[in-house]
C-alpha cells in the first residue's frame, strides 16, 4: 500500500513526486477540466425514444382495445 502526504504545495507519494502549484491539493495535471468531471449522460434520446417505443408495442398487443 502506498502512503502519501500532503503538504502545501507539494505532493509527495511512494511511486511519484510532482508540485502543486495551482493550490488545489492534488498534483498538477491530475485534473484537466477546472470546473471537475463533466457529467455524461448514461443513455442518449434515440435510446429512450426506443424503449418507450417499445413499451407502447407492448402494452398494445397485451391489453388490445376492444370494440
Amino acid at each position: 500500500m502506498l502512503i502519501g502526504t500532503l503538504t502545501k504545495g507539494t505532493f509527495v507519494d511512494a511511486a511519484i513526486s510532482t508540485t502543486d502549484t495551482d493550490g488545489d491539493g492534488e498534483p498538477d495535471g491530475s485534473d484537466p477540466t477546472p470546473n471537475g468531471p463533466v457529467a455524461v449522460p448514461s443513455s442518449s434520446p434515440w435510446l429512450t425514444l426506443l424503449l418507450v417505443m417499445l413499451l407502447a408495442i407492448w402494452l398494445a398487443r397485451r391489453y388490445p382495445l376492444e370494440g
